[in-house]
């Protein structure tokens, strides 16, 4: 950037700062009025400025709901800044703010890249970012953007910021011949010689320059060749002279300029505007330059490092990144690479304006470097740093979701239930495949923001999934689905499990918070969508006929409904039957004699055919459904868990379940279903070809959180652990209900 363009620079710098005072005190209203005709000059030159050409469409920057966009929010505070900086340059240059309102707005908004890499340079002191991109989304036409009720009120606000800037204090260099000094450093003593009055004159007021402004002093002694003053701390290069107070114009209509920008630009309007509720007096300007230099100040104070930045400051393997500086009012500088133990390499010969491009970064885990400048003149020195750190971008993708009830396959083929309890895992890939550690172990990618929806594809209802069971997921670059954290994993709201339904996922991996008020909310480091579409399927309800078995050689307690309850548990948990799926009639007790005893051989048997041919004549209670009698847990053979027989010829379907063995319960509903065993070894015949020995696909508990992996056996074998099938879910799914 040229001088012009630094002294710019410097000014809208400077507006920022009123912008965004938050002191108890008066704010620093002080500009320089240098800085104010640079910027004129540089709008007067801007096409839209002269009126050369119009787009036919704007950025449209009376936007609120763009405040979430963190590119548009760049654009906008960029726009605003220049609209601000602008009407006070106008004003305080003698321009007709009135006049030119409608042009400073329209080259604020103006979309050519020339155009947003102006707005980038003035506003954020940006020389190597690319200026953010206007994308079409967030472009309007200009004639909505004229006629739109927020044009013409901003031009309000400009007018009364111009006024604002027109009614300054004014500020001269007379009767100053020359300085004691034109290098100062704080709390040492200036006289300014010259030819004054006798005597301080009420409305005059000593002015000294100061970094982005400058700033009343107190007078040490007034005569009329000699004026002497302290130096103040924030002393910066520019010109000595008095501010005339009294002399401005009048000024309002600034306690609305803030309401405006909030109601037309959001946060970044609140922002700029804060300062205007809080005017109390006019703007001063900043004394001007004699011809001859004999009130300029040439060096003030410790050096004045402009910038030290190291671009970009996120690096990945293989990264050259590239320091910058620019140092002012310094004898001599030096740059140092800051590490655990100090300084460990210097850059050789820095000079007062340079760049300098790293060598290739390398590394696989995250490290933070810093780079420590040193600036030094007779006043002090002056010490800033910047840095970079070493990380990998994360590519994050969705890789697949799995929409789970039971068992279930990669494409989500294994039919679902409608209202059954059901879980989506989401799996997401890092996308660094070089091991590099970002704190979630090689290729590990923590930290993520992750939600998911379930949209019913008939009526557009969108529901949310809630908070995952495992916040704490970290993205790895390879999953293994037999490992329950190796997704991210949701409960499904019941309502959202009937019909067509489209599971959507948003994966985030947001950038770190600023701790800067003034820059808008970072860009995400990483971002990936992903979305399946599965149909929930209707099915009905089975009857269940439960029996409390009592046995008299039995020395525990007698089944109860709770035992029943508990058991049926295991069917709920692992077969296809929707939530409430099971229709449960009265429990029927059944004491048995000495010789029906489940203690004698045959006792199983016995009491198994007793229930297939069991006729109830006139029954006083509902007594349909699979017959299910519940049997004391001390009864033998100790390694049997239950019995059952399918129908056959007019028999009724049955089975014979020990009290608490839920999982086994599962098993002999199967054989009521006509499934046979599935031999591991021990299992008597006959055997079921039709099923697997063990699960292809890893299967999900969706009641306890509890995974199954592929290899689990089948719930018709007699080996631990077990889990239906797909070939026994598909059974099951395709006969309910049986009676």
């Amino acid at each position: 950037m040229d001088e012009e363009g630094s002294t710019a620079q410097g000014f809208v710098g400077a507006v920022r700062r009123f912008g965004s005072w938050a002191g108890d005190g008066p704010i620093p209203s002080s500009l320089p009025l240098s800085g104010a005709r640079a910027l004129t000059r540089i709008l007067l030159r801007q096409p839209t400025f002269r009126n050369d050409r119009r787009n036919d469409r704007q950025l449209g920057i009376f936007n609120t709901e763009g405040d979430r966009d963190p590119g548009f929010l760049a654009l906008q505070d960029e726009s605003l800044g220049l609209i601000i900086a602008g009407a006070l340059a106008l004003g305080m240059s003698g321009r007709s703010v009135e006049e030119l309102s409608e042009q400073l707005i329209l080259t604020a908004t103006d979309p050519d890249p020339w155009a947003v890499e102006l707005r980038g340079d003035l506003l954020r002191d940006r020389l190597f970012e690319p200026p953010t991109p206007v994308l079409p989304e967030w472009a309007v036409a200009l004639t909505e953007l004229i006629e739109s009720k927020c044009f013409v009120a901003v031009q309000e606000a400009v007018h009364a910021v111009g006024r604002f800037g027109v009614a300054r204090d004014t500020a001269d260099a007379t009767g100053i011949s020359g300085l004691s000094s034109r290098n100062v450093c704080p709390g040492t003593t200036l006289t300014i010689f010259g030819s004054f009055p006798a005597t301080q004159p009420g409305d005059t007021e000593v002015y000294l320059p100061a970094r982005g402004g400058c700033q009343k002093v107190s007078v040490g002694t007034w005569s009329n060749n000699a004026i002497t003053v302290t130096v103040p701390q924030s002393i910066g290069p520019g010109c000595v002279g008095f501010v005339r107070t009294g002399s401005g114009g009048g000024f309002d209509g600034l306690s609305e300029v803030s309401g405006t920008l909030t109601q037309c630009f959001g946060a970044v309007g609140q922002i700029w505007g804060a300062a205007f509720d809080k005017v109390k007096g006019p703007i001063t300007s900043c004394p001007p330059c004699l011809l001859g230099g004999q009130n300029k100040i040439d060096a003030a104070g410790p050096p004045v490092v402009d910038w030290f930045r190291c671009t970009p400051d996120l690096v990945e393997p293989g990264d050259r990144p590239t320091l910058s500086w620019s140092v002012r009012n310094a004898t001599s500088i030096s740059i140092d690479v800051m590490a655990a133990g100090g300084p460990v390499l210097a850059i050789p010969s820095p000079a007062f304006a340079d760049t300098y491009r790293w060598p290739p970064v390398q590394g696989t885990s995250g490290a933070a470097t810093t780079f420590r400048l040193r600036a030094t003149n007779s006043c002090g020195t002056s010490v800033a740093t910047a840095g970079f750190t070493l990380t990998r971008k994360p590519r994050l993708s969705i890789t697949r979701i799995e929409v789970v009830q039971g068992e279930q396959k990669p494409d989500n083929s294994i039919r679902l239930v409608a209202n059954r309890r059901t879980a989506v895992r989401v799996f997401v890939d890092s996308g660094i495949k070089d091991g590099f550690n970002l704190g979630g172990g090689p290729g590990g990618v923590g930290g993520l923001e992750i939600s998911l929806h379930a949209v019913d594809v008939a009526t557009g209802a969108t529901r949310s999934c809630g908070p995952p069971w495992n916040p704490a997921f970290v993205a790895k670059p390879t999953a293994d689905r037999d490992v329950l954290d190796d997704s991210v994993n949701f409960d499904v709201p019941l309502t959202a499990c009937s019909g067509d339904v489209r599971f959507h996922a948003t994966v985030i991996l947001p950038a770190p918070k600023s701790s800067d008020p003034l820059q808008p909310t970072l860009p995400p480091i990483g971002f990936a969508t992903g979305s399946t579409t599965v149909t929930f399927i209707q099915r009905q309800r089975q009857t269940i006929l439960p029996f409390l078995v009592t046995d008299p050689m039995s020395t525990v307690s007698v089944p109860t409904q709770a035992s029943f309850d508990a058991v049926l548990d295991g069917s709920i948990r692992m077969d296809p039957f929707p939530d409430n799926g099971f229709i449960v009639n009265p429990a029927i007790p059944l004491s048995l004699s000495t010789q029906d005893s489940l203690f004698s051989t045959l006792g199983w048997e016995r009491l198994l055919g007793k229930l297939v041919t069991m006729f109830f004549l006139f029954p006083s209670q509902p007594v349909g459904g699979i017959r299910a009698a519940v049997v004391p847990t001390d009864v033998p053979p100790a390694g049997r868990g239950g019995m059952a027989w399918p129908r056959v010829g007019l028999t009724v379907p049955s089975l014979i379940i020990r009290s608490g063995q839920p999982v086994t319960f599962t098993h002999e509903l199967g054989h009521t279903f006509g499934m046979q065993h599935v031999n591991c070894g021990s299992a008597p015949w006959p055997y079921d070809g039709g099923l697997p020995f063990t699960l292809v696909n890893p299967a999900l508990d969706v009641f306890t959180r509890q995974l199954w992996p592929a290899g689990t056996n089948e719930s018709m074998t007699y080996c631990f652990n077990q889990w239906p099938s797909e070939q026994h879910w598909d059974k099951k799914f395709d006969s309910i209900p049986i009676s």
